[in-house]
Formats: structure tokens, sequence, C-alpha cells
């Protein structure tokens, strides 16, 4: 596994995220909602540290979705973690659209596709109509641990990721 992890620690507190990334989620997740239906998409990447991790590549899992769910079906979840584990990485990171406030529902908490203690939920809302990849503007929750997702403060998203060049 990369760097030796053989597991997302649960003590990761800076997630390194290029910008180009972010312009590109904020541009596929718009392209998928077509501003009528909720998307999802992933952050791969590898764990730099027990406290760093890096994401790498967008991930654009095959979906169902309707105006308030979207489902990864099972056998696209277990290709995506044979894929990602191929490379020594990690699916870091869930971003997934809304139709109105940025939330996560009781669906996002049992659909959630990275379940590890830690995980990230970013949730955009309006469909990512206008969002430029800016993650104050969204709803940011980790995951605490059987089933629950904590949401966290303004404060804690800013410096929970470094936007790279």
């Amino acid at each position: 596994m990369a760097d030796g992890f053989r597991a997302v620690p649960p003590t990761l507190a800076r997630y390194r995220v290029p910008r180009a990334l972010l312009r590109a989620t904020a541009q596929t997740l718009r392209d998928l909602s077509r501003d009528a239906i909720e998307a999802v998409v992933l952050w791969q990447g590898h764990v730099v540290s027990e406290v760093v991790a890096e994401a790498t590549e967008l991930v654009v899992p095959e979906q169902r979705a309707g105006r308030l769910h979207f489902d990864v079906p099972l056998d696209e979840r277990l290709r995506l973690v044979e894929r990602v584990a191929a490379r020594g990485e990690f699916i870091l990171v869930q971003v997934h659209t809304h139709p109105a406030e940025a939330f996560h529902s009781a669906a996002d908490d049992r659909l959630a596709i990275p379940r590890h203690l830690g995980a990230l939920s970013i949730v955009v809302p309006y469909f990512a109509r206008d969002w430029d990849g800016d993650l104050r503007a969204t709803s940011v929750h980790r995951h605490a641990g059987a089933g629950v997702w904590e949401e966290l403060p303004r404060g804690a998203v800013e410096t929970l990721f470094e936007v790279t060049p």
C-alpha cells in the first residue's frame, strides 16, 4: 500500500487538494446534475502520514440518481475498491450535490461510499450550479463511526483542506 498504509488513519487532519481537481469536481458535478438531479464524485488519493493525505484523482462512479438521491450500485463500489487498491490508494472523500441547502441527510448517511472512521463527505448546494470549488461554500461532514456523520464547523473546514497549485 502507498507509503506503508493499509488503511486510512482516522487521525487525518489535513487534505492536500490540487486546485485543478477542485475545478474539475465543480464542473463534473454541474455536468452530471444538469440542474435537476443529485450527483456524486470521489477523490482518490494516498496517505502521506498519520495526519496528511493527498487527493490525486477525480473518480466518477457509475450512478443512479434522482432529484433527491444518488446511488452507486454494489458492483460499481466493488470495482472502484479493487481499482483504487491496485494503485495503492484509497477513496478519501466523497463530494455530492443537493437540490437546495447543503446538509447530510439520513440517505447520505446510509449510502456514503467511503465508510472508514474519519471519512469525509462534502455536500454542495443547488446542484453545484454556481459552485467554483470553494469548500467554504459547502457542508463538510466527518464519519464518526457507527454510521454517524458530524458536520464540521467552518473554521475546521478552512484548516482541513490545503489547496495546492
